[in-house]
Formats: C-alpha cells, sequence, structure tokens
C-alpha cells in the first residue's frame, strides 16, 4: 500500500511540475531549400532536376513539455531546372522529442509523414500533376521566450514518392528529395 500511495504521489507531482510547459500550440514555419533533387525515373529519360526553393507553412498540435504532436500544411515556390519548373504542396503529421538542454532551451527531433502533390507550374506542361507519400526527419533548437511564445530553428530533410501523370497518357514516377533549413514561431495556449 505504501509502495502505490509513492507511486501515486510521484505521478501527481510529475503532472504538477509539467502542466506549465504542456499545452496546445499554434505556429508558422518559413523554410529554404537548398537542394531540392526531382528525379524521374520513367518519363524523360531517367533524367534528375536540382532546383532551390522557399516555403511556408502552418502548423497546430500539442506541447507534452519533453515531446509534442502536430499537424501541418506548407507550400512550396516554385524551383526550375532544365526548363521544368514545379512546385510542391505537403499536408503531413509529425512528432518530435524536445528534451530541455538549459532553461528555455530544448532540442527538436523528429518526424513527420503525410501527403504531396506536386505541379509543374510550366505553361508547356500546365496538365502535369500527382500526388504521393511523403515522409521526413528534422534537427533543432526551440527557444522558449516565454511561456506562450517559443521561436525554433533547424534542419530538415524529406522524401516525396509521386505518381504523376502530365495530361497526355504518360503516366511517370518522380520522387523529391529535399534538404532544408527552417525557422518558426509557435504560440501555446
Amino acid at each position: 500500500m505504501k509502495k502505490e500511495l509513492c507511486l501515486l504521489a510521484a505521478s501527481a507531482i510529475f503532472v504538477c511540475a509539467n502542466a506549465a510547459e504542456s499545452g496546445a500550440f499554434v505556429g508558422f514555419e518559413a523554410d529554404y531549400s537548398f537542394n531540392t533533387q526531382l528525379d524521374d525515373k520513367a518519363g524523360r529519360d531517367d533524367e534528375k532536376f536540382k532546383g532551390k526553393n522557399l516555403g511556408l507553412g502552418v502548423k497546430g498540435g500539442y506541447d507534452f513539455g519533453v515531446a509534442r504532436i502536430y499537424g501541418a500544411l506548407s507550400q512550396d515556390s516554385k524551383a526550375k531546372d532544365k526548363g521544368i519548373n514545379w512546385r510542391t504542396t505537403k499536408l503531413y503529421t509529425g512528432a518530435d522529442w524536445t528534451p530541455e538542454f538549459s532553461s528555455g532551451v530544448r532540442g527538436v527531433l523528429g518526424g513527420f509523414l503525410g501527403y504531396a502533390y506536386i505541379k509543374d507550374t510550366n505553361p508547356k506542361y500546365s496538365n502535369s500533376g500527382g500526388g504521393g507519400f511523403m515522409y521526413g526527419a528534422k534537427v533543432g533548437l526551440l527557444f522558449d521566450i516565454d511561456t506562450h511564445n517559443s521561436f525554433e530553428m533547424g534542419y530538415k530533410c524529406n522524401i516525396a514518392k509521386f505518381g504523376v501523370d502530365d495530361g497526355e497518357e504518360v503516366n511517370f514516377d518522380l520522387t523529391q528529395k529535399q534538404h532544408s533549413v527552417y525557422a518558426g514561431y509557435n504560440y501555446k495556449f
């Protein structure tokens, strides 16, 4: 009985100590993809395209203090190479481990997965687009400004695999790999 009572007291203390750190949050994120690679395995003679682009996104989730879960929607600006112009939209969910390093500074180590849609923005290929599965990982730092506001920055990479229809009954598979630096702001309720 004493063991159960001690365990219950320890659990209550842990929950109360972490209650101030946990809560729902919303935020936005911007990233710069310094290496976006688009690999066409079938449609255009196994060509590879490389580009750089910016991305903007919004997210919302729940922060548990030492971890968080979230959903996000992001839109990448146009990337172009060899006459191909493409834009990617991503809808995904993720989970991050956020251990505290020092007062107000936490690490971010996480993964995410979801759906991505790619669209060729070149008028020559205006009907070309398709969606597919995406997954990725990120590592960074989160700076708690106060109990409600935080800023984060780091590195992330993701891979998306698309099945694309070019509008002319030619279907092909694309793989997009992105390496990005990101920065974001979160507001915790």
